[in-house]
């Protein structure tokens, strides 16, 4: 069965992927507009991801410096060249008025977003530190002492031991993004769970589950494998990734199928935005989990549950108060933690 699109159908669907954005951006919603909402994404696939794709653009311009959020910054031709073919989106039975203004935000943000921006990135030298780790809700940039730098994401923990032959990172918990220094004579390697990674001078993301650790290359190539005590193990005989590539160990030891990911949204922590796609309820709250100090639990009988959205890092509880108007459950509210229950 053929199932691509005309250029007319993936228009169309632009079109009303920029107006959820848009309507979901504006606060507090009634139940039926959260309904069909759901009903849209779940219409078809490509409704799910041009949704999300428009998603990280709107939260990656949320998070771009002041000056990049400047006219000024964008040639005077091209803007108006931009102005000048936006095409207002079809009328739809709703009464809403911001097509037309998402179709444009959506397109000027595109330019922005190709645009050198000039943002200054405070990183740490470190001295005598073995290990690193943030607090809940913290993301902050270190430089190692090989020169390699790593982004540390929410309630995230690594350790890392350097000598003559080899760099060594663990990842403890939490999620890390590495760009790493290039030195042939000493391997760049994390750990994460049951599984090992080994950088081949690179820009890679790791993130440690319960269930399993996952890779995902953003430059280079990296080499997968299992995490071994054994100082020769090179993993050799396991999957080497390359850009926009993606592979899961699982806690077992079970090594993945390589994957394509769409990296605007598989990396939309950096900017402040968790994006989930079609992902157990237990996963999402794992995650949400590092943006709050006071945990969220979901009971068994939900977590296999799955569940499709966005939500902003600095506004985490957004998705707490959205849940029970798409789902069938309940959040309480209690001093040691947030329950989540079925109705």
């Amino acid at each position: 069965m053929d199932t691509r699109l005309t250029t007319q159908e993936m228009d169309r669907i632009e079109g009303e992927a920029a107006e959820w954005v848009l309507v979901l951006n504006e606060g507090s919603l009634a139940d039926d507009t959260l309904a069909e909402w759901r009903n849209w994404i779940d219409a078809s696939p490509h409704h799910r991801d041009t949704y999300e794709k428009m998603s990280n653009l709107w939260s990656m311009a949320d998070n771009l410096p002041a000056e990049a959020s400047s006219h000024q910054q964008v040639p005077d031709d091209l803007l108006s060249d931009v102005q000048n073919n936006v095409v207002p989106l079809p009328k739809r039975n709703t009464h809403w008025i911001w097509q037309s203004a998402a179709a444009a935000a959506v397109l000027v943000l595109s330019i922005f977003l190709l645009l050198p921006v000039k943002k200054e990135i405070p990183v740490l030298a470190l001295t005598g530190l073995s290990a690193l780790q943030t607090a809940h809700s913290e993301h902050t940039n270190y430089k190692l002492p090989d020169g390699s730098q790593v982004n540390l994401g929410a309630n995230t923990k690594i350790q890392f031991a350097y000598d003559d032959q080899s760099r060594r990172i663990t990842l403890v918990r939490g999620e890390a993004m590495f760009d790493v220094a290039k030195d042939p004579e000493r391997p760049f390697i994390v750990s994460a769970g049951a599984g090992q990674y080994q950088a081949l001078g690179t820009v890679f993301n790791v993130e440690l589950l319960k269930n399993r650790s996952t890779l995902i290359v953003t430059e280079g190539i990296v080499q997968a494998g299992l995490n071994s005590s054994d100082q020769n193990y090179d993993g050799s005989n396991y999957p080497r990734l390359v850009a926009g590539e993606s592979v899961s160990v699982s806690r077992e030891g079970a090594i993945g199928d390589v994957k394509q990911v769409d990296l605007n949204v598989a990396l939309t922590w950096q900017q402040g935005q968790l994006i989930f796609v079609d992902q157990p309820l237990s996963e999402v709250f794992e995650r949400v989990n590092r943006y709050r100090q006071k945990s969220v639990v979901v009971s068994e009988e939900l977590k296999a549950m799955r569940y499709t959205g966005s939500v902003r890092s600095d506004s985490i509880d957004d998705l707490l108060n959205i849940l029970p108007e798409v789902f069938n459950v309940k959040v309480v509210h209690q001093s040691e933690a947030v329950y989540i229950f079925p109705i």
